[in-house]
């Protein structure tokens, strides 16, 4: 069969796939345990199309057939987890106004969790500690969303605003009792 065609219906099996769930992560369905040939197949597929992509972006070979990296590069297969939970993050910003996921009672436990990972992988990155996860490009991106890696600190700021604008209320208050005195 022509290599063509037959990518070509590969990319149909894959994008049937991420019109149903949304992603193209084949193995993280529970359908995969049940239908282990036809999703074995496409996760195969997909293990391969990554391995070409990341030759290609290192320089190690040509894209021969541009418009396949396209395609796979608009079904979101070279997106990363990180990338995808950091875009969820841009969701919950958008929706709420800010970055604070609850880790407990919001529901995406799944995103709460993860920006607790991002906070521990950063207190290790600020103590030297190894830590291959959070790369200085990812604590930009999140720092310029006005991610806070450190909440206890982020909190005392705002309780040491709302007492002084509490003083500031106190004093004008005062200022405008004492002028009621004249």
């Amino acid at each position: 069969q022509n290599p063509d065609v037959k990518w070509g219906e590969m990319l149909a099996k894959l994008e049937a796939f991420h019109r149903r769930h949304g992603h193209c992560r084949v193995k993280s369905v529970p359908e995969f345990a049940s239908n282990p040939k036809e999703l074995k197949k496409l996760d195969t597929w997909m293990v391969k199309a990554r391995a070409q992509y990341r030759k290609y972006l290192t320089g190690e070979s040509k894209a021969y057939r541009p418009h396949r990296i396209v395609a796979l590069e608009r079904l979101g297969v070279f997106v990363g987890k990180w990338q995808e939970k950091y875009n969820h993050l841009l969701a919950f910003k958008e929706e709420h106004g800010h970055c604070n996921v609850p880790t407990r009672s919001y529901k995406d436990q799944k995103l709460g969790n993860w920006v607790g990972w991002q906070r521990s992988a950063y207190k290790k990155y600020k103590d030297g500690k190894d830590n291959h996860n959070l790369s200085p490009e990812r604590i930009k991106l999140l720092e310029d969303i006005g991610f806070s890696f450190n909440l206890h600190e982020e909190k005392g700021i705002a309780i040491v605003r709302k007492q002084r604008s509490k003083g500031a209320d106190a004093e004008e208050r005062e200022e405008a009792e004492v002028g009621n005195d004249c």
